[in-house]
């Protein structure tokens, strides 16, 4: 199945030839019931489009009469399909024969109850109608789905979906208040750890998968902390967690995780105590972001964790678009004057983190301050470096010198490496031109990340 969506470039190629002897174009826009009708006789013999649109709201200034798709029974394969119709259409089963798709978005109708023909896609996304009762039926016929379905709308979750998957899968569920099992949309076949679910603006889902898990690759959270989630907070391990506008955390409060590979919250209304949402937290491993939260009073509950310890993450380009280890801004209520979780983690990490915006904050002091290094077990080999002269016009110091195998690379801000090598104590940067770099210290045999200075070259 990966094979059929791995080959799209080709695929292309294949209908571009295709479109020379069959009259067929690469992609297609239908405005009319008369040019759905005439798809015949205008590409004769066309069978494969890369892109198929249908837009019934609104089509080049136009409004679209179309009510069927009858005319284009030709068509077999479809690699992106965009449905968005209205409500005149009510019969699609002009398509029946397209049975593959590598990504298809669809706005339902409540006319439609004979299951789409579709059997194999990498991405669904289907918005369903709010305006009456539906249910699952019109994907009951999904065999195989590769990266990711969303629904939107209130949809009912029955039938359960009988597909599988031989990958990570994203199950997004956005604007749905209706009482749903998460397990009727997850696929047969699917490894906790590959599966990651998004919730957007949705309440009542039970997030019961139908058997016990302890990892999960990704929860995703916008405005839906009114949802069960009994079964996830017996996971030991979160690759990726998120809470966003949330009003109210009453039902996030006892997560058992231990480990989380970034944490996210942003953009909530609600009390925040990472503690009573996770009790049991150990370490975070990539990255803790906390930003434009208007109660989020102190994050205490860090100071007992390791820093971030993942080498690869971010890289040079993420550091030049603002993407830091740990980033905490415009939190209202926040002091973090006396976290010593930032302590450690601006001696360690530098410029490549970002505190800012809140009530109150004590960067400087932090660098200077003494840290509590007993809770964590961490070796105080990552003190503050001090460089000098910065901006700089040739020789760039810094004290105290690094331990000898320590490599670096001067970065400008499109993200290209100016020069690179190994350091000591100094490095000559009288040969670049005048502006902004990055300079990546990786020191030899630990197993941190690099550490980010940012200088000017005049």
């Amino acid at each position: 199945m990966k094979n059929f969506f791995s080959l799209i470039p080709i695929l292309l190629v294949i209908f571009v030839s295709g479109q020379i002897n069959a009259q067929c174009p690469t992609a297609i826009t239908l405005c009319s019931q008369d040019s759905v009708d005439a798809f015949p006789s205008t590409y004769p013999g066309c069978r494969d489009l890369f892109a198929l649109r249908i837009n019934a709201l609104n089509c080049d200034g136009k409004p679209n009469d179309i009510v069927n798709l009858d005319s284009l029974y030709p068509l077999e394969s479809v690699v992106f399909l965009t449905l968005q119709s209205s409500s005149m259409i009510r019969d699609i089963s002009g398509l029946s024969n397209v049975r593959k798709v590598y990504q298809a978005n669809i706005t339902a109708q409540k006319f439609w109850r004979t299951p789409l023909s579709l059997d194999t896609l990498n991405s669904l996304t289907v918005y369903f109608p709010n305006d009456t009762t539906y249910d699952l039926k019109l994907l009951s016929g999904i065999k195989f789905v590769s990266n990711e379905m969303y629904f939107h709308g209130n949809v009912s979750f029955t039938p359960q979906l009988q597909y599988i998957t031989d990958g990570k899968i994203n199950i997004g569920i956005v604007d749905n208040d209706i009482s749903n099992k998460i397990s009727n949309v997850i696929p047969k076949n699917m490894l906790e750890t590959s599966i990651s679910i998004d919730l957007n603006n949705t309440q009542n889902i039970d997030l019961d998968f139908g058997y016990k898990i302890d990892s999960i690759y990704s929860i995703g959270l916008t405005n839906s902390s009114n949802n069960d989630f009994s079964a996830l907070k017996e996971i030991k391990k979160i690759e990726k967690f998120r809470i966003t506008f949330s009003n109210d955390i009453e039902k996030l409060k006892g997560f058992k995780c231990e480990e989380i590979g970034t944490l996210n919250i942003g953009w909530c209304n609600a009390v925040i105590k990472i503690m009573e949402i996770l009790p049991n937290l150990k370490k975070i491993t990539d990255g803790v972001s906390f930003f434009y939260n208007k109660n989020l009073e102190t994050i205490d509950a860090l100071d007992n964790l390791e820093l971030p310890s993942k080498i690869a993450n971010p890289n040079e380009e993420d550091i030049i678009r603002g993407i830091y280890y740990i980033s905490m801004f415009n939190n209202p209520k926040l002091n973090t004057c006396n976290s010593d979780y930032l302590c450690r983690a601006f001696k360690r990490f530098g410029d490549s983190i970002y505190v800012g915006n809140n009530l109150k904050d004590c960067n400087d002091e932090l660098l200077q301050k003494e840290c509590d290094l007993s809770s964590v077990g961490e070796a105080d080999s990552d003190g503050p470096y001090k460089i000098s002269p910065n901006p700089v016009t040739d020789i760039l110091t810094i004290s105290p010198p690094l331990p000898n195998g320590t490599l670096y690379r001067v970065i400008n801000l499109l993200g290209n490496t100016m020069k690179s090598g190994e350091m000591y104590d100094c490095i000559s940067l009288g040969e670049l031109p005048s502006g902004h770099y990055i300079i990546m210290v990786d020191k030899p045999d630990v197993q941190q990340p690099p550490q980010v200075i940012k200088i000017v070259k005049l």
